[in-house]
């Protein structure tokens, strides 16, 4: 039986990681979490198949009582949304950076083997203005380019214990959580859309479905280096926006649309505001084709209404 551990398991995309993985025939997935409560919460009907390894200061004692993984699949991160003052900004970089050496530094020290480690990065890494481009363009700038770079940096550290690593650069994912949450809000019947993006730039996305995909087929293929996890469809954030008005349409909600103006956004995140709600990526996923994953979800409109 293989052994599949998810650090960062009670968010939105590692709970849709062990979820997927939950439902394999052979596989064990070991939920890690800082807060037991919450993952007994989510995962309590998945306990057949799913252990839940409580860590609430990220020591990672825990690895020394286990021989092998397959994988460990490492999504944990402080949300990004919120205002970059000095001691969120360190919470944010640390959750990454900071807990992805110390993981690595650990691996490199256990008894345990492990085959794959599956470390998340993000399109931020390009830099907040990057049309058409692949996994070996190096010209970004800006507070999320250089925490990528580090955060990068750190898993790329277990190469020395042996350990193949695999890069993903994320692109927004979209469904029951995430970014969609943000700027979605229902109420009965009525839905708010909150508007803060620019209408001409280009959205790189991809649907949590396909995401949790991507890892099996990753893990299937045992691939190492880098991969944009995006599914390279032209998609602008009008389109978003359209998609999220046909998807209330189809579901008989009546849509408010709110638009936040940048002077707002800049009171409400600060300086960060430009790489979040400016940035204009288009990525192209060459290294995921050149391997042969082929995409199952790319309607933006039928995405955002099935998780609306």
């Amino acid at each position: 039986m293989n052994t599949i551990c998810v650090i960062g398991s009670t968010g939105f995309l590692g709970s849709s990681i062990v979820r997927y993985f939950s439902k394999i025939e052979d596989v064990r997935v070991l939920a890690v979490a800082r807060d037991l409560q919450k993952a007994r919460a989510l995962f309590n009907d998945l306990k057949d198949n799913v252990s839940i390894i409580a860590d609430p200061n990220n020591d990672l004692k825990w690895l020394n009582s286990y021989t092998d993984f397959q994988a460990i699949v490492n999504v944990a991160g402080y949300p990004i949304y919120k205002r970059w003052s000095g001691s969120v900004k360190n919470k944010i970089i640390d959750s990454r950076v900071k807990l992805t050496r110390k993981l690595v530094n650990a691996l490199v020290n256990t008894k345990a083997s492990v085959d794959l480690l599956i470390s998340t990065s993000a399109i931020g890494y390009y830099g907040i203005k990057a049309i058409n481009v692949k996994e070996d363009y190096f010209k970004g700038e800006g507070i999320l380019h250089d925490m990528c770079v580090e955060w990068e940096r750190a898993a790329l550290e277990a190469e020395n214990a042996g350990i193949d690593v695999a890069i993903l650069r994320n692109g927004i994912v979209l469904g029951d959580g995430g970014l969609l949450r943000s700027i979605i809000r229902r109420f009965g019947s009525i839905a708010f859309y909150i508007d803060s993006f620019n209408d001409t730039n280009y959205l790189s996305w991809i649907d949590i479905r396909d995401y949790t995909r991507v890892i099996d087929f990753i893990l299937t293929k045992r691939l190492k280096g880098t991969f944009n996890v995006a599914n390279g469809v032209e998609t602008k954030f009008l389109d978003l926006k359209r998609a999220v008005s046909d998807a209330a349409k189809s579901h008989m909600l009546k849509l408010i649309s709110m638009k936040v103006s940048s002077s707002m956004l800049k009171l409400l995140f600060g300086d960060i505001y430009k790489e979040l709600f400016e940035a204009n990526q288009y990525v192209i996923p060459e290294n995921l084709a050149k391997n042969g994953f082929s995409f199952e979800y790319k309607d933006i409109t039928a995405t955002v209404s099935d998780f609306i």
